[in-house]
């Protein structure tokens, strides 16, 4: 009897600890224009934007929500990458995570490399 009140304690603790250490994901949406992305998260009430462009593949621009349950403590905004927005989302365990998108290279980030 006492046994099994110990294993529910040590499995309740193990379950707790657990629990306690997740993060919900970041929600990423590629579905939106680069005037969709500005108009509903940049500018609000009273502002206007205009001449928006934005030229590159599709999966490396788009918006992102859910960030207050992570720990990057914004809770939306919009992601521009040289890569996919999908690989924000992580976990990011690795240092050269990333996606060609064929889409070319900008001469000044080249530079860097």
């Amino acid at each position: 009897m006492k046994s099994n009140y110990i294993l529910k304690v040590v499995l309740t603790s193990i379950i707790v600890v657990l629990v306690g250490n997740l993060r919900a994901q970041l929600v990423v949406d590629t579905n939106h224009t680069a005037n969709q992305l500005v108009d509903s998260i940049l500018v609000g009430n009273g502002i206007s934007a205009s001449n928006i462009t934005y030229s590159g593949p599709t999966v490396s621009i788009g918006g992102f929500s859910n960030g207050n349950s992570t720990n990057i403590g914004i809770d939306n905004g919009i992601l521009i990458t040289t890569g996919s927005v999908y690989n924000a989302i992580g976990p990011n365990s690795v240092g050269n995570k990333t996606t060609n998108t064929l889409g070319g290279s900008d001469p000044d980030l080249a530079s860097l490399v």
